[in-house]
């Protein structure tokens, strides 16, 4: 299930035009989560029609979302999809943090 899951979310992503997306598989090194996506949004709205998109495609899988944070308004939006995270950025949002830099640090271990 988690594969079609997975699939379902990048398709939702890709659908709603969400840019650069980055799926990390983080199974070894987490306990929590078996993958973590990472998108780029155009602005706020268009970041919260992602998660929105997401949280109805989780729920058709009848897997809601456990939580959503940073939806009004916010630069960075975190969805917790339980063993997929997804973090939806917009621009500027995913330079200045650089999640990926340590994604892979916790990947390589």
């Amino acid at each position: 299930m988690n594969q079609v899951k997975l699939s379902l979310i990048q398709k939702a992503i890709d659908e709603k035009k969400g840019e650069n997306i980055s799926i990390y598989d983080v199974d070894s090194s987490s306990p929590f989560f078996s993958h973590i996506i990472v998108v780029t949004s155009m602005n706020k709205k268009h970041s919260e029609a992602i998660a929105d998109e997401v949280d109805r495609v989780c729920a058709s899988l009848d897997e809601p979302i456990k939580n959503i944070e940073g939806k009004n308004g916010s630069d960075w939006v975190l969805v917790d999809a339980g063993d997929i995270l997804v973090h939806i950025f917009t621009e500027s949002e995913r330079i200045r943090v650089n999640i990926e830099q340590l994604i892979k640090k916790s990947i390589q271990g």
